[in-house]
């Protein structure tokens, strides 16, 4: 390392981010580099005193320090912003909220959609394009893969996985209300694509303490589970809206002609709220799914909340500890059944007919 201006030093080595990489991306590939921690990397790089959990609200845009990072990682000032969704602001209008409070809890950032601090995957994506950084290192771990609306990877032609096909869980960034940038960061040793979940504890041999170990499955060979109840033309109008949706997110590639774009803040308010209004009636909105599959997954998110809502509580808290009450659905194949959904009910241009659609819904 060398001495840079501060109290950084610059990394003897570092990477170039891949296009559309994500900060978490970008650490667990220069830590393998490295042959460092995470953490420490973070550590490094001026992103928190704490290597023990770099916080999950560097996504949203990373501090005033921006100048030593990007001295620190060798990258410039421009290279270290598109690492953040701070390049989503413009046609994101939910991740302008989370941005006025960067410190605000994951819970908060869930509850209005602006982003997940846990990454959504592509295991086609995660393999690489066969370069030699991508080779050794993985493919990019893609940006928008945090942001709640985006559920499927055109390119590939397949929904986003969530979980860990070895230990089946959801993968981690996000602990307690701030969240981690990389889940359990301090491990070293971990190629960027192995899961870093905390294994189910066993019970520890005679005179051995309990220690929880990583999983390490690769997510790059994860087969296709998520939407895997869907019909090939299930999958195929879903990809299609989130084509679409990667249009809008686009800066300046917003068409106002596309069904359900207001005059404000673009598509995505007005499909956020139909999707709640959806979650929040159904099975009021049943109609509006085009096949019994979405209408199924829909359900499958949907039933245990208006089931809690429906059960007697004795003060009116029960709506704040409803889980995913506000959020978007974990499930990419159930998140992306929801907005087609909602999608279909703000699909008209007609005020009337809109207003007869969510009528039932209200009511």
């Amino acid at each position: 390392m060398t001495d840079v201006p501060g109290r950084h030093r610059r990394l003897a080595r570092s990477l170039v981010p891949l296009p559309e990489e994500s900060l978490p991306g970008f650490l667990l590939r220069l830590a393998h580099r490295l042959g460092l921690s995470p953490g420490r990397i973070a550590g490094l790089c001026g992103l928190t005193s704490y290597e023990r959990r770099p916080p999950a609200y560097h996504l949203i845009g990373l501090p005033d320090d921006i100048a030593a990072f990007a001295a620190t990682a060798r990258l410039s000032r421009t290279e270290v912003g598109k690492l953040t969704l701070r390049r989503y602001a413009a046609t994101y209008p939910a991740l302008a909220k989370a941005q006025m409070d960067s410190k605000i809890s994951v819970v908060a950032q869930r509850e209005y959609w602006a982003l997940n601090a846990s990454s959504r995957y592509c295991p086609e994506c995660l393999r690489g394009d066969g370069s030699p950084a991508q080779s050794a290192h993985g493919g990019p771990w893609k940006l928008s893969w945090h942001l709640p609306v985006v559920f499927a990877c055109p390119l590939h032609d397949r929904l986003l996985e969530v979980v860990c096909p070895e230990c089946g869980n959801v993968l981690g960034g996000a602990t307690r209300n701030r969240g981690s940038l990389v889940r359990r960061p301090l491990l070293d040793g971990l190629h960027p694509l192995q899961c870093r979940n905390p294994m189910p504890e066993r019970p520890p041999a005679p005179g051995r303490v309990a220690h929880r170990e990583a999983c390490l499955a690769r997510l790059d060979m994860a087969p296709q589970t998520s939407g895997s109840q869907l019909s090939a033309e299930g999958r195929a109008r879903l990809i299609t809206l989130q084509e679409r949706m990667d249009r809008w997110l686009a800066p300046g590639s917003i068409d106002p002609a596309e069904p359900s774009v207001r005059e404000q803040g673009g598509p995505f308010p007005d499909l956020i709220l139909a999707a709640q209004l959806i979650k929040l009636s159904w099975p009021a909105g049943a109609e509006l799914t085009p096949t019994p599959a979405t209408s199924a997954l829909i359900d499958a998110h949907a039933a245990p909340i208006t089931a809690a809502l429906d059960t007697p509580k004795p003060t009116t808290s029960k709506y704040l500890r409803v889980p995913e009450l506000w959020s978007a659905p974990t499930d990419p194949a159930a998140c992306g059944a929801l907005l087609l959904a909602a999608d279909t009910l703000l699909s008209t241009h007609e005020s009337a007919s809109l207003r007869e659609r969510i009528q039932p819904l209200v009511s």
